[in-house]
């Protein structure tokens, strides 16, 4: 039968070539921990495998007999490195030894020479004298009184690295996932063979060609091999337990970040999550990369092969700062090896910020000098320095076995704590002088065994000065701001507001509390970019003075303010934050405009009288010379001249109404629109014109004396502009409408191409008008707080609008 017709001798052979491959795997990996033995075991059930082939497809005894003289003695082999590979991979030292290696191998050696030797080979097993089909050894041999010696043998390796394997599964909690699939696969492998056979599943092996008698067992050690070899090609080590278990759990007081070589996350602890990602889960952060959490720390090159100096720096988390203290220790494995790094990450953010704070106010804390003292179980005295014994004025060796609450003036004792603690207490020194000091104390243990105490002690009666005396004046300066008439802000450098007086609430509305912490409320927009790009000038130590902008209230409205900006700094010059002083100029601002607005109203009068009224004096001066000249005295010369003065005369008044009224009113009160424009009626002239008023009574806000001048000059517009002919009729309706009123006629209507003209002071369509009218109209409009609008009304004439 050739290879082809057996499936089941193919089978073998294929699996020998993968085992081939593997073993060329094992073979590079031999130096690591259970690297020898899993060689040798790949090696051997490689070379059984393609002996076995060669024995289940050849017919020639003497080719059966060689094959069968390979694979058999290399079977007692394959079990015993499975054992020494279970008992190194399990990491049970105490047997993986040379003389366990040596003990056992005793029993290949021993079936390796009953099979070569003719006359020793049927205590193990009697072969048949000719070549058979199939497998020489499972076909036709028989059993002699040794083979059932040599089976116990290899089920009880077999059964021992199983139950080794499964233990190591089932106790390791941190067994990687793909490792333990790994292990599982090698640890049941083996047993397949038997549960085929056992559950009848022969047929199965006979459909691939082999005979009843087959074994699968060869190809089930071969992927126990792959399995093994795989987990430590792939994970490069077989230690599947990572050895940070412990590191961690004793560092639960700060953040622990575990690392792999390449700097990514492979554990972390509560801590550190709060610290670095706030509501990030672990397995989010599983294979993130350190840079990403601590993007300025600066690791060691490489893996640190020993524990670092504490490194600070400071992060951004959810838009706060945090600084935080930075110490990377080296991690190894049981074999001694460098498999990664654990970070210890420690909050000192209040710290940090109590430092900051202290010195933006300038304040300079003296050092002091420590004073060491170790303390027995019982709280007395072992041993002191000088130092503390100086300090107490007594002598270092009277101290010795003294009561340490001996020293103190109160009866609270020192804390207990199996942790190391600061706490505060007044001691008093030999000469009756009562002093505030600072204990740090650690506990001392051997083994295990609380030992005692030990204790730095540090003179605090200076820093207590200080920091009554900052408070004092820090207490001053808080009077001094908040007592400010002018709005004093101070903000990071990042814009949080740090400082915010009575003054600035008073102008912007915003309290203390609610901005206090927040970016500075009062810009938005292109307010916003531009105070940023001013506060940024300020950190590179510039100062602002005279600026002016438009800042933002929290009722809505704005004010316009002129504001100077300057740095703080701390001891060392760097720019902590910006302190503003901010001034309201909206009156100013408006009296300015009101100003200029005066000043162009008076230029428009000056073109008026330096034109409009020029015009018409030539023409009465011209006629009243051709008067004087015309011995005849023709009337019309003396008509032509009176128009000319009344020209002027209506000028003059127009002129000095809009310069004397402008857009001032006065006293506002509510009145009914009906009354006032019938009262405007009967100041103008209205030949053949009628008015027709809206007899809605509810009331409208304003100044009627002013209204009443808006009217006249609407209805003396419509009268003459309004119709062709002064003898044509024309209606004038006056309207209440929801938010104003609106005054139409009847007439000719507006030209579209000159509605937005109509309100310019000076622009008319009549020669003989003044254009003031509308332009009064306006500015009327303008001081109510209302919107002129000039439109076509529903008969096609003019309708004017005005709306609140």
């Amino acid at each position: 039968m050739t290879l082809f017709e057996n499936g089941f001798a193919l089978a073998v052979l294929s699996t020998g070539v993968f085992s081939l491959i593997f073993a060329g795997f094992a073979y590079r990996k031999r130096a690591e921990p259970g690297g020898s033995p899993l060689a040798i075991f790949n090696i051997a059930i490689t070379i059984a495998l393609f002996a076995y082939g060669v024995d289940i497809l050849s017919t020639d005894r003497t080719v059966q007999l060689l094959s069968f003289g390979i694979w058999f003695p290399l079977q007692a082999v394959v079990g015993v490195t499975w054992l020494y590979i279970a008992l190194e991979y399990a990491g049970i030292k105490r047997f993986a030894t040379r003389r366990t290696a040596g003990v056992l191998c005793l029993e290949p050696i021993l079936v390796t020479v009953l099979v070569i030797v003719p006359s020793t080979r049927p205590l193990l097993v009697d072969l048949p004298a000719t070549g058979t089909e199939g497998s020489l050894f499972f076909t036709s041999a028989t059993g002699g009184p040794l083979l059932v010696i040599h089976y116990v043998f290899l089920n009880v390796t077999l059964l021992a690295g199983t139950v080794l394997l499964l233990r190591l599964i089932f106790q390791s909690n941190y067994l990687y996932r793909l490792q333990a699939v790994a292990v599982a696969i090698a640890a049941v492998a083996p047993w397949s063979a038997l549960a085929i056979q056992a559950l009848g599943l022969s047929p199965a092996l006979q459909a691939l060609g082999a005979s009843p008698q087959e074994d699968p067992s060869a190809i089930a050690f071969a992927v126990s091999g792959i399995a093994l070899t795989a987990g430590l090609y792939r994970f490069n080590t077989l230690n599947p337990v990572p050895v940070a278990r412990e590191a961690v759990v004793e560092e639960m007081g700060d953040g622990v970040v575990v690392l792999t070589t390449d700097g990514a996350v492979s554990n972390c602890n509560p801590a550190a999550r709060e610290l670095l990602a706030p509501g990030t889960d672990k397995d989010e952060l599983l294979g993130t990369h350190i840079a990403e959490l601590l993007p300025d720390w600066e690791p060691p090159d490489g893996v640190a092969t020993e524990r670092s100096e504490w490194q600070q720096l400071s992060i951004t988390v959810e838009g706060a700062e945090r600084f935080l203290e930075v110490q990377v220790s080296p991690l190894r494995d049981r074999f001694d090896r460098l498999v990664g790094q654990f970070v210890v990450v420690r909050d000192v953010t209040e710290q940090t910020r109590r430092e900051q704070n202290l010195a933006r106010y300038k304040t300079i804390f003296e050092s002091v000098t420590d004073r060491v003292f170790v303390l027995d179980a019982d709280d007395r005295f072992v041993v002191v320095n000088d130092r503390f014994a100086e300090f107490l004025g007594a002598d270092a060796v009277d101290l010795e076995g003294t009561q340490f609450a001996t020293m103190l003036t109160s009866d609270q004792p020192l804390p207990t704590d199996a942790a190391p603690t600061t706490v505060e207490r007044q001691l008093e020194t030999a000469d009756g002088e009562q002093l505030p000091c600072e204990i740090r104390l650690a506990p001392i243990s051997f083994e295990g065994v609380e030992a005692g105490t030990v204790g730095i002690l540090r003179d605090i009666s200076r820093r207590r000065q200080i920091e009554s005396s900052l408070k004092e004046t820090t207490e001053r300066l808080e009077t001094i701001v908040e007592a400010s008439p002018l709005a004093i802000i101070a903000t990071d450098v990042d814009g949080s507001v740090e400082v915010w007086n009575q003054a600035a609430t008073e102008m912007f509305g915003w309290s203390s509390a609610e901005v206090r912490g927040s970016f500075l409320p009062v810009v938005s927009g292109e307010a916003e970019t531009r105070l940023r790009s001013l506060a940024d000038q300020v950190a590179d130590g510039e100062r602002i003075t005279g600026e002016e902008m438009t800042l933002d209230c929290k009722d809505g409205s704005v004010i316009e303010a002129s504001f100077s900006l300057a740095p703080l700094s701390d001891e060392s010059g760097t720019v902590q934050g910006i302190v503003g002083i901010v001034t309201d100029i909206t009156d100013q601002k408006e009296q300015q405009r009101r100003l200029e607005r005066q000043n162009e109203r008076l230029d428009k009068f000056a073109s008026l009288l330096s034109h409009d009224l020029r015009s018409p004096l030539q023409v009465a001066s011209s006629r009243l010379e051709l008067l004087a000249a015309d011995v005849d005295g023709d009337p019309d010369h003396l008509e032509r001249s009176q128009a000319a003065l009344g020209r002027m005369e209506t000028l003059i008044d127009d002129a000095l109404a809009l310069a004397r009224e402008g857009d001032d009113i006065g006293e506002t009160r509510p009145f009914v629109l009906a009354d006032v424009a019938e009262r405007a009626w009967e100041m103008v002239e209205t030949p053949a014109s009628n008015l027709v008023v809206d007899d809605r009574s509810d009331p409208i806000e304003g100044d009627p004396t002013r209204v009443v001048e808006l009217f006249e000059n609407l209805f003396r517009n419509a009268i003459e502009h309004g119709r062709d002919s002064q003898d044509e009729p024309l209606e004038i309706r006056v309207e209440r409408l929801e938010d104003g009123f609106a005054v139409e006629d009847d007439g000719v209507g507006i030209d579209e191409s000159v509605a937005d003209q109509l309100f310019e002071t000076g622009y008319t369509t009549n020669p003989k008008g003044t254009g003031f009218g509308l332009a009064i109209v306006e500015r009327i409009a303008n001081a109510h707080g209302w919107t002129a609008r000039a439109t076509t009304g529903t008969d096609g004439g003019a309708r004017f609008e005005f709306r609140s």
